[in-house]
């Protein structure tokens, strides 16, 4: 993945992952909107990479730092909390994941904290699948969760 930082234009970077998840701290601005990928994106994604060999190109991450030494999301918010969600179900199937999140909602604090329940521990992940489902935000980032544990349980079933 790459990011441009809009305040040093000839700034470009290319970050795997992990160093997306882990590194630096990353800010969904108020007016960013919820997040709203679909089964048919999310699954598209887990295909492109499971299939890929060697390195896959994810898209273009931009974003300004802010006074906070924030990064703000441009452009790449439902990319990013896709990685945050598919991270959180990794790290509760046992696979070695990044154990906190990096990613702030500005306006969203529960889509924050859901995240954090679902990177917590098993248990905390299926308490957080039944939460009510009145924000759209919240809903979007279950039915995620769901169905990305639905891959992993589809393509890799040894692994349960």
């Amino acid at each position: 993945m790459y990011y441009k930082n809009r305040k040093h234009m000839a700034e470009i970077k290319q970050l795997d992952i992990r160093n997306l998840l882990q590194n630096d701290t990353y800010l969904i601005p108020i007016y960013q909107r919820n997040f709203a990928w679909e089964r048919e994106e999310i699954r598209q994604l887990l295909e492109d990479i499971s299939q890929t060999k060697g390195n896959y190109y994810l898209g273009t991450l931009v974003v300004s730092k802010n006074n906070n030494n924030q990064f703000e999301i441009i452009d790449g918010q439902q990319r990013h909390t896709t990685l945050s969600i598919i991270n959180a179900v990794l790290k509760n199937k046992g696979y070695d994941a990044v154990k906190s999140r990096n990613l702030i909602f500005e306006a969203r604090e529960k889509s924050g904290k859901i995240i954090d329940n679902l990177l917590i521990n098993k248990d905390s992940y299926q308490k957080t699948k039944s939460v009510s489902i009145e924000d759209r935000g919240i809903y979007n980032i279950l039915r995620a969760a769901q169905d990305i544990e639905d891959f992993f349980i589809e393509k890799f079933p040894k692994r349960e």
